[in-house]
């Protein structure tokens, strides 16, 4: 199971990073935010973990947010239908990776599961991009930072969280959070590579956090289950 988790979560990353390749950044992290839709299937499906209507509701005010933010961005070229692609498949492959690690985190130490999982997952992409004609091993050196940063933000804090999360949430209101991520990666890519913002960012933000506070969960879980250490 450690070894599937860290091979979606491979797959998750293979996919979305080159989507950028091929679309914008506010499309493909558009796109890679509905993760919420297929966690509410699988965890439904798998863990028997049922999303209450206004869930539902809430995604769907939030995909109409999104769809908002970057609905020029998706019309503009025939070519960017690959990069929509990629990124959809990087949100079905996170949503299997929570899935799984909600599953798996019942029996591991939160730790030695993030060691284990990231693991699998970095020799995956290793081989797969040797194999694919990458020359990993001739990035400019300026570069290494940037990647270090990159290791050490969003995949060992930020998945981080979302795999401590998951052992005392449902996946999909984990999920939840990948919502926010069109509005941030808006003002990152204004800031780092002068995409503009425009008045869709503004209205499709409002109902983006409309869905989430909606879709919110209205009680705490206050015992989670823990049959190993956290």
């Amino acid at each position: 199971m450690v070894a599937l988790s860290g091979s979606l979560l491979a797959l998750h990353f293979g996919a979305w990073i080159t989507s950028l390749a091929y679309t914008t950044v506010a499309s493909s992290v558009v796109l890679v935010s509905t993760q919420p839709l297929f966690s509410a299937f699988l965890s439904g499906r798998f863990l028997g973990e049922k999303a209450p209507r206004r869930l539902y509701l809430g995604v769907i005010l939030a995909l109409a947010g999104t769809a908002i933010i970057a609905g020029g961005d998706l019309a503009l070229s025939p070519d960017r239908l690959k990069g929509d692609l990629l990124a959809l498949l990087g949100a079905a492959a996170a949503a299997g990776y929570f899935v799984i690690g909600r599953r798996v985190r019942e029996e591991m130490p939160f730790f030695q599961y993030l060691t284990a999982v990231y693991g699998v997952s970095a020799l995956i992409l290793v081989v797969a991009a040797t194999a694919l004609g990458g020359r990993i091993l001739e990035v400019p050196r300026r570069d290494y930072l940037w990647l270090l940063l990159m290791a050490a933000g969003p995949t060992v804090v930020g998945h981080g969280c979302f795999n401590w999360a998951v052992r005392r949430l449902p996946v999909f209101y984990v999920n939840l959070a990948a919502f926010g991520e069109p509005i941030l990666a808006s003002f990152y890519a204004l800031i780092l590579l002068g995409e503009p913002l425009r008045p869709s960012l503004w209205a499709g933000g409002a109902l983006v956090f409309a869905g989430i506070l909606l879709a919110l969960p209205r009680t705490r879980r206050t015992t989670p289950r823990a049959e190993v250490p956290a």
